[in-house]
């Protein structure tokens, strides 16, 4: 199996959450009342949280909406007290594990990632740079969204072994199943 293809994948996946989506191609946050975010990610410290998202190094976004709506969930699911208290939206993002949320928060953290950034787009993208647009798309189309969710809810709380296994069998499956090997 081509191991280039799987860690693509599986870097896309952490880097995402490290800072980024549900992978249907909607936003849950996006729209309703709190369209890109509400007024959560229009307040100062939620622009703040915003910029910071939009300049982090992974380049985790594709836009400022998706930013916003990771930062104006983040602030509803853990308030923006307990994310100022853990050093969130000072000027930069540091990786999210050195911030010292709990697990609860972690999970809403990847939660609001998840809902936020259409994963599976994102990683077809990335795929495309090395395979046929069609293999891109058949990966993209056999990933296990939930298997990646809560791999990265496992990595950043450090359960992350028994998960990686179980998400690496599932990118040979698809891999294979999509004529990609190495």
């Amino acid at each position: 199996m081509n191991i280039r293809l799987m860690a693509a994948v599986a870097v896309a996946s952490l880097a995402l959450v490290a800072c980024g989506g549900d992978g249907d191609g909607t936003n849950d946050y996006l729209g309703g009342s709190s369209g890109g975010g509400g007024s959560d990610a229009e307040s100062a410290f939620g622009q703040e949280l915003t910029k910071a998202l939009m300049t982090d190094s992974t380049g985790t976004f594709s836009s400022e909406e998706e930013a916003s709506c990771v930062a104006g969930a983040m602030i509803r699911e853990v308030g923006e007290g307990r994310l100022i208290e853990l050093g969130l939206g000072d000027g930069g993002l540091n990786e999210m594990s050195n911030y010292g949320f709990t697990e609860a928060e972690f999970e809403k953290v990847v939660d609001a990632v998840f809902n936020c950034v259409d994963m599976r787009a994102t990683i077809v993208e990335q795929l495309a740079t090395d395979y046929s647009e069609e293999q891109a798309n058949c990966v993209g189309d056999k990933i296990d969204l939930d298997a990646m969710r809560d791999l990265a809810k496992a990595e950043l709380t450090g359960n992350g072994a028994d998960m990686s296994d179980e998400f690496m069998s599932s990118m040979i499956t698809a891999m294979t199943d999509c004529g990609i090997s190495g």
